[in-house]
């Protein structure tokens, strides 16, 4: 994936309540969005969080995917995102929850990037 060590050093430095997510809104080379994990809130996190309900944890915080779609300064329809958790000084699985993958949906993102440890690659979904 041509993003992996953007997104990975993103998810290294964001850190709260011990996730360390990063993400990345890009359309080939072009990054044009990036997020993290952030302890504020947000009433679009608080929106989509409301469309998965089967989402039992309480994120009271702004997930790193939402984030990366409400900083873009544009449309990103028909655009890719890559997504990187760290942990234990290593990526770890991280598909998007059910709250994130509906903004991605909403945003039009065309694909998601992310990576798996079953495979110790990175996988994508089409949205």
């Amino acid at each position: 994936m041509k993003h992996a060590d953007y997104v990975t050093s993103i998810a290294k430095s964001a850190r709260v309540h011990n996730y360390h997510f990063g993400a990345i809104v890009f359309a080939g080379r072009e990054v044009v969005s990036t997020g993290w994990c952030q302890a504020k809130t947000h009433p679009q996190q608080a929106r989509f969080m409301r469309f998965a309900a089967e989402h039992k944890r309480n994120n009271s915080y702004l997930h790193a995917e939402v984030h990366a779609l409400i900083s873009a300064r544009w449309d990103v329809n028909g655009y890719d995102m890559a997504i990187a958790r760290w942990s234990e000084d290593k990526l770890k699985t991280s598909r998007p929850c059910p709250a994130c993958h509906q903004a991605m949906v909403v945003a039009g993102i065309r694909r998601v990037w992310y990576w798996d440890e079953s495979t110790e690659d990175w996988e994508y979904d089409k949205i």
